[in-house]
């Protein structure tokens, strides 16, 4: 087929990516031509790949097929120019701009930092595209704010599929995926390679996000230090989740989410996430961001949106329906665990060891 390029869409690094005007059938696509030449083979065969695995037919989970997209921005053929003999670019889904923005701007809304079910929904369908690309065995490596996109509905795609890796199988060399960008490195990742490992610890980053208000798990500045980056505090594994007296974050603490706030479930998955090697994938956020989202009501005491079995991130209480008053503090605080935790115990839960919001005893009610 032969394709007429039209106006620039938009220019990158690697890239510059252009509308087809004709032929008409062809609109649906775009074209991404590098900017460095010859292009990486590994780039006909992702292409080949994502066909003969269906990633390019996958629709997100529980969309009206009035509003049905694909669930990648899926590569589907290389580009050459006229007469040409070497591929310059490749063509590409099309993404509705009008209707999906890039995570990064909305991660900065005021909707997201006020509307809890609709973060939630972007995170629980997030997760559900991030799984079924690891179940087809494929790994993202380049997961960032500007590749993943998001609409109104919750609903997620993803864009730069071409930098994505995969196992081949066969005893074939793995195709390594395309280098990620700061602020989205996890920590472990010392030759620029991502993998599925590394995808989940940036997943689970972007899915608290979400939760949290539009707060990043690893933002904020260490006190101490003149400044420091994201990115930094995630290489040096530092983060104001788990000592939040250690930071100094743009935003007051009243006014997002902390790691009480969330599920039990949900902080200790967190932990395992930011700080061991055993991470969860991408189905277990799923379903436990799926499990939250039916958790999601209205602070008795306050009425701002919160999960049940966490503490309100708005007015630091333990319990979402009133009255309320604050436990003492004992002096010497007893061994082992106690109060809430106990519950959890006798529930077969493990323990969480955060205290309340504002530093003392979760409130219980009277």
């Amino acid at each position: 087929m032969i394709a007429v390029a039209g106006g620039l869409i938009g220019t990158g690094r690697m890239a510059s990516v252009f509308e087809v005007v004709d032929p008409p059938m062809a609109r649906t696509l775009v074209l991404k031509l590098f900017n460095q030449r010859p292009i990486d083979p590994s780039v006909a065969e992702i292409i080949k790949l994502v066909d003969e695995r269906g990633l390019d037919e996958v629709a997100p989970m529980g969309i009206d097929e009035k509003r049905a997209f694909p669930l990648i921005a899926a590569p589907k053929c290389l580009v050459y120019a006229e007469g040409g003999e070497e591929p310059i670019g490749i063509a590409v889904l099309r993404v509705d701009s009008r209707r999906f923005k890039p995570l990064n701007l909305v991660l900065n809304s005021a909707r997201v930092k006020r509307d809890l079910r609709y973060s939630t929904t972007i995170a629980l369908h997030l997760a559900d595209l991030v799984q079924q690309v690891h179940s087809r065995e494929f790994v993202i490596g380049d997961i960032s704010g500007t590749n993943l996109m998001a609409d109104s509905d919750g609903y997620c795609t993803i864009v730069d599929v071409d930098s994505f890796g995969a196992e081949r199988g066969d005893g074939l060399p793995v195709i390594n995926a395309g280098f990620a960008t700061s602020n989205f490195i996890a920590p472990d990742i010392h030759d620029g390679h991502a993998t599925e490992t590394s995808d989940r610890f940036v997943i689970a980053c972007l899915i608290l996000q979400l939760l949290l208000h539009g707060m990043h798990p690893f933002g904020g500045v260490h006190v101490g230090s003149e400044q420091s980056s994201v990115q930094e505090n995630m290489s040096t594994g530092q983060s104001w989740l788990f000592d939040r007296k250690a930071f100094t974050l743009p935003r007051p603490f009243h006014a997002f989410m902390s790691l009480e706030s969330l599920p039990p479930t949900m902080r200790r998955m967190a932990r395992m996430a930011l700080r061991t090697s055993d991470r969860p994938s991408a189905e277990d956020w799923l379903n436990a961001v799926a499990a939250a989202h039916d958790q999601i009501h209205h602070c008795g005491a306050c009425g701002e949106q919160n999960f049940r079995g966490g503490t309100c991130w708005s007015c630091g209480l333990g319990l979402q329906d009133g009255p309320y008053q604050s436990l003492p503090e004992p002096e010497t605080p007893p061994l082992g665990v106690h109060g809430e935790d106990e519950q959890m115990a006798q529930q077969g839960v493990e323990a969480d060891d955060e205290v309340g919001f504002w530093g003392r005893r979760k409130k219980r009610r009277v």
